[in-house]
């Protein structure tokens, strides 16, 4: 009988097609800050430029002048692929389907944030502040239509029909 060699004998072992893939996988969003981009410094944000194919300058604007940034193109290292838009005045910036994205000072947005939350926790006050006021003002035989008055002195509906 003749000794012939199998192929499992023969065959090598595989080499991985694509090395720089980590064995980790995970659904990637949209929107992720992409990973060659350093987030030690700066928190993040994907702004809007364009809402159904017409341009959205003021929230661009308004975005710039909180503090952020658009990131440049040129800060994306070569060979890494990466989507950008031509944004008037700044050039290339990453972004891509009307929004870019946007960096801030953390210092920054931790002073926003913060501005936030005081404004947030004065209109919550002040609608707690109402309610009691319109519930005294109807025990103490207030007119049923009207409650308190506002800070400007005008009497305000107890009721959303009035």
């Amino acid at each position: 009988m003749v000794e012939r060699t199998t192929r499992a004998q023969t065959a090598r072992a595989a080499k991985p097609i694509h090395e720089e893939y980590n064995d980790k996988w995970e659904p990637g969003g949209a929107l992720d800050v992409p990973d060659f981009i350093d987030k030690t410094n700066y928190a993040f944000l994907w702004v809007r430029t364009a809402i159904r194919g017409e341009p959205d300058v003021p929230n661009a604007v308004k975005h710039y002048r909180m503090g952020y940034r658009p990131i440049p193109a040129d800060e994306i290292p070569n060979g890494v692929m990466c989507a950008t838009t031509k944004m008037e005045g700044q050039g290339n910036v990453i972004g891509y389907g009307g929004m870019i994205l946007m960096r801030i000072p953390k210092e920054r947005k931790a002073a926003i944030d913060a501005h936030h939350r005081e404004r947030t926790h004065e209109l919550a006050m002040s609608i707690r502040d109402n309610q009691f006021l319109n519930e005294a003002g109807r025990t103490l035989g207030a007119p049923s239509h009207f409650s308190v008055t506002d800070r400007v002195g005008r009497a305000m509906p107890m009721s959303a029909e009035d």
